[in-house]
């Protein structure tokens, strides 16, 4: 008996243009593409995977950097109001100032806690603006 072989079709890749039996259909764009042009994690094709990353927006170092000292800072006056609020006929008075990059981190507490939030959005239009002037055009 005559053992029948089964017949494989041989198809070219769109991207690359290599010869391949395995093809793969990418999901995007509906392409045929050989393994080495197809990601299998994200089933596209190497060109649709490099367009979605190109779309992404991606935060700048610096960008993610302020947005961190904005939300310390955001969380220090929220406490401050807190503990003003709960207690403050308190004749205890303290307060700490720090930086994250040229964001201004104030913290009181006490009877002056309202001179250090008045002093902490001083701080911080005065750092969001030379930010905003000084940072590199891309």
């Amino acid at each position: 008996m005559k053992r029948e072989r089964k017949r494989v079709e041989v198809k070219k890749c769109v991207v690359c243009g290599k010869l391949s039996e395995a093809l793969h259909h990418c999901r995007a764009c509906g392409r045929e593409v050989c393994g080495d042009c197809f990601e299998p994690v994200a089933g596209v094709c190497v060109d649709c995977q490099k367009r979605s990353r190109a779309e992404a927006p991606s935060w700048s170092p610096p960008m993610k950097l302020f947005f961190l000292g904005f939300v310390l800072m955001f969380a220090g006056i929220v406490l401050m109001m807190v503990s003003a609020i709960l207690y403050g006929t308190s004749t205890v008075s303290g307060g700490l100032v720090f930086f994250i990059g040229p964001i201004p981190i104030i913290l009181g507490v006490g009877p002056h806690s309202l001179l250090a939030i008045l002093l902490a959005t001083a701080l911080a239009i005065i750092g969001l603006i030379f930010f905003l002037t000084l940072r590199k055009r891309t």
